[in-house]
């Protein structure tokens, strides 16, 4: 008889705490539609599992600011609605019923070192969305040796894939976006710099002694004790680039990071957000890559500022070689970046109806 109770009792705890959750999303999507009921009529941009309050690197966190930047000039009458994955799950239910097929959903999964992509969540908006224009971000889809997300889920992926015809997947490296659209020929693949080049420079944090600043996440190629061994009058410092965040401390964050970058002499990376913090800083950068990292060699080709490297014992050399550019020397013609970025603007405009400003 005591065992009988003692399972009533877990039933009846188990049932509740799933009545609860439920009606908690079904009140919270209903005060969703409510809240943006009057704007029905309006293009939306839904930007969907934004990095917030989770450790994710932090150039992600530039990448959503430099995608908002592009959207606010190209669709400057949009309402932009973004959701972290909590408040997805929560709200699920009130996006199926705001988002009409005209709307765009931006897709942003995390990467592998922000922990791993959700592919479920990722196939059922694709299900249920397939009238709408739906982009994933340059971590949602990524083919390098690194992260095998995409090829561990090619045969689930490519039925949802196939079935939606307004796919448009960002892809930053050209051998990978030919990977890509081998694999899922019937996609929108567009090779595409990463929307963190959106990011405008701030001052220069200006040090008067020489510094090298080692932008990497876990540093598995040894930069920061090989560099102080080899540079012994300079001062080398790593920055942390995992950060746990709100989404309204993202621009305080940015800023930051950026503020550190552009007080170093010289930027030493194995990252590709080291690439892009050295780049909206103009700083002299030495890119020590493999596969994955010269990859995106081509979209900075002729910046005479960015050496490229397979071999850490070549850094030291290389890095007298960057700093010798002045500042008036590193200019960007952002041009290379702004036409890949038009080509998706086009694609947009097939439910987005007519672009109202363009800068």
């Amino acid at each position: 008889m005591l065992c009988i109770l003692k399972e009533m009792a877990t039933f009846a705890h188990i049932f509740w705490s799933k009545a609860r959750a439920l009606i908690g999303c079904v009140w919270c999507s209903a005060w969703f539609v409510l809240l943006y009921l009057p704007s029905f009529r309006k293009l939306k941009i839904a930007y969907l599992f934004s990095p917030s309050g989770e450790l994710t690197p932090a150039i992600e966190h530039a990448q959503v600011l430099g995608f908002r930047d592009w959207v606010d000039r190209n669709f400057p009458e949009s309402q932009w609605l973004e959701f972290t994955p909590k408040e997805y799950k929560r709200l699920w239910a009130g996006l199926q019923i705001i988002l009409q097929p005209r709307d765009i959903i931006v897709i942003h999964v995390r990467s592998e070192d922000g922990g791993g992509p959700n592919w479920a969540d990722v196939r059922k908006i694709i299900s249920r969305f397939k009238r709408n224009s739906i982009v994933l971000m340059p971590h949602t889809v990524d083919c390098s040796d690194r992260d095998l997300a995409l090829r561990s889920a090619y045969v689930a992926n490519k039925k949802a894939f196939d079935q939606h015809g307004k796919l448009i997947p960002l892809i930053r490296g050209l051998k990978n976006a030919k990977e890509v659209t081998g694999l899922y020929p019937r996609a929108n693949v567009l090779c595409v710099p990463d929307f963190a080049l959106r990011s405008y420079p701030y001052l220069n944090n200006t040090q008067k002694e020489r510094s090298v600043m080692v932008y990497s996440i876990y540093d598995k190629t040894g930069l920061v004790p090989y560099l102080k061994d080899e540079l012994g009058g300079c001062t080398v410092e790593r920055v942390a680039t995992m950060v746990e965040i709100e989404r309204e401390d993202r621009l305080a964050l940015l800023r930051s990071l950026l503020f550190l970058v552009s007080g170093a002499e010289v930027v030493v990376t194995d990252e590709i957000g080291g690439i892009l913090s050295a780049v909206i800083c103009t700083r002299p950068c030495v890119v020590v890559g493999n596969d994955r990292l010269l990859a995106f060699k081509a979209w900075f080709e002729g910046v005479s500022w960015i050496e490229w490297t397979m071999d850490v014992t070549e850094v030291p050399s290389l890095i007298e070689k960057v700093v010798k550019h002045t500042k008036s020397d590193r200019g960007i013609d952002s041009h290379i970046w702004r036409s890949p970025q038009e080509n998706l603007y086009i694609m947009l405009l097939r439910t987005a109806g007519e672009r109202k400003c363009k800068k």
